[in-house]
C-alpha cells in the first residue's frame, strides 16, 4: 500500500535549514550543505514517478509542518518526508522566529493522516537515551518509521541522492528495502569518526538509528515482522499493510557504528 489516503499516488516532500543565521544562536551554525542534500533526495524519487508536493528551505521550511497543528497540509500530506538541518534528542531544529525554533516529539502526531516514514539527516535525534519517547509521535499504528541518526551527523550532499538511489535500485545501486538502504548509505556517505572541534576536544564515534514498528512473537519475544524491511512502493514486494492495533505497542529500534 502507498498510504492511507490515496491509493498510488505516492507523495514525498522535503525540507531543510541552511541558513540559521535569524536564530542569532553563536553556537549553532550554518549549514552549507543540507539543500543539495535534501534535494538529491526529493530529485532521484521524483524522476523515478513519486510526487512532488512541498520543498521548503530555510524560513520556509517551519516547524509547524511537523506538528500536529499543522501537519495534515505537510508532513502528514505525504507518504515520505526528508529533513536536512540541526537537531538533538528532542527534534530537529528550524530557523523561523517562532519561540522554540524546534519540532520536538511533544508536539508530533504522525501517520494519523497518509505519513509512512520520515527520514531526517540531523544529529542526535534518535539518540539512545529518549528513543523511546519518539514512539509517542507514532499516531494510532498509522506511521511505520523513522531514520536518523543516534550520534551527530555530518554536513554532507550526498547521503539523500544515495539513500534514494539504494530505494529505488537506480544510479549503479542495488535495490534495497528501507532499512538496508538507510544502512548502507549512511556507512557510504558519513565517515566513522569526528573530532569535536569544541571543549571537550574528543573523538565521536558516529552512529546512525532506525526506529520502526515491529511484532514480536508474545510468548518467545522473538522479532517476527520488522517494518524496516519493507520496500518503497512499487519495487520488490512493497510496502506492508499498518501495523495490527494489537501490536500498537511493539518497536524496533537499531543503531550501528559507521
Amino acid at each position: 500500500m502507498a498510504g492511507n489516503d490515496d491509493g498510488d499516488n505516492v507523495e514525498i516532500g522535503i525540507e531543510y535549514i541552511m541558513n540559521y543565521a535569524p536564530l542569532g544562536i553563536w553556537w549553532i551554525p550554518n549549514l552549507d550543505n543540507t539543500g543539495l542534500d535534501a534535494q538529491g533526495w526529493y530529485n532521484v524519487l521524483g524522476n523515478q514517478g513519486f510526487t512532488p508536493v512541498f520543498n521548503n528551505g530555510n524560513q520556509s521550511a517551519d516547524e509547524s509542518h511537523f506538528e500536529r497543528s499543522d501537519d495534515a497540509d505537510w508532513a502528514d500530506n505525504v507518504d515520505f518526508a526528508y529533513f536536512a538541518g540541526h537537531g538533538n534528542s528532542t527534534g530537529f531544529l528550524f530557523a523561523t522566529n517562532n519561540p522554540n525554533h524546534i519540532a520536538s516529539y511533544d508536539q508530533m502526531t504522525l501517520g494519523d493522516q497518509d505519513l509512512e516514514w520520515l527520514f531526517l539527516k540531523s544529529c542526535e535525534v534518535l539518540a539512545y537515551s529518549t528513543r523511546w519517547q519518539w514512539c509517542n509521535i507514532f499516531a494510532s499504528y498509522g506511521l511505520h518509521g523513522m531514520t536518523g541518526f543516534e550520534t551527530i551527523a555530518i554536513d554532507t550532499t550526498g547521503l539523500g541522492s544515495t539513500f534514494a538511489c539504494c530505494l529505488t535500485g537506480t544510479g549503479g545501486y542495488s535495490l534495497m528495502s528501507i532499512g538496508e538502504a538507510w544502512t548502507y548509505a549512511t556507512y557510504q556517505d558519513q565517515p566513522t569518526t569526528y573530532q569535536q572541534q569544541t571543549f571537550p576536544f574528543e573523538t565521536i564515534y558516529l552512529r546512525a538509528a532506525i526506529l520502526c514498528r515491529a511484532q514480536y512473537d508474545p510468548v518467545t519475544g522473538i522479532l517476527t515482522f520488522n517494518y524496516a524491511d519493507e520496500y518503497l512502493p512499487g519495487y520488490s514486494g512493497g510496502m506492508y499493510p499498518d501495523p495490527d492495533p494489537m501490536f500498537i505497542g511493539n518497536y524496533f529500534y537499531d543503531s550501528w557504528y559507521l
